[in-house]
């Protein structure tokens, strides 16, 4: 039981990254215990929090900060609604993109494919290891 609050606690964090990275998460721990799918989602409501946060944030350093703080906000949320389309929209698409493919549904936000990439090409590069190895 423990185990499982503690896998669901990283849905938000580990919602970001690639599908591949969070189907082998799901592979490692098991899709009871961690569900990229779920993950994916519970990221896209911690971003419009994140996103909008960071933006008040950085609107109250600007002159008029009571104005700043509030587009700022919404510039937050506008992003990340925007980011979250996107993102959903995939849904039912597989998305395949210089080798390193998004499965429909469980596709990384702009922040979690840019952390993930090293990981995805570390993935790729075993995976191809492994087709030559099978091929000789």
């Amino acid at each position: 039981m423990a185990n499982e609050l503690l896998c669901k606690a990283t849905y938000p964090l580990l919602g970001n990254l690639s599908s591949g990275v969070k189907e082998e998460v799901e592979n490692f721990l098991g899709s009871e215990n961690f569900s990229a799918r779920n993950a994916t989602e519970a990221s896209y409501w911690t971003n419009a929090v994140i996103y909008a946060g960071l933006g008040v944030h950085l609107g109250m350093g600007t002159d008029i900060s009571g104005m700043g703080a509030v587009c700022g906000g919404l510039a937050g949320a506008m992003l990340a609604t925007l980011e979250g389309f996107c993102r959903e929209a995939s849904y039912n698409h597989d998305i395949q993109t210089w080798g390193l493919s998004e499965t429909g549904g469980k596709t990384a936000s702009l922040v979690g494919k840019v952390v993930s990439l090293p990981l995805d090409a570390i993935m790729i590069l075993n995976e191809k290891i492994k087709e030559n190895k099978r091929g000789k």
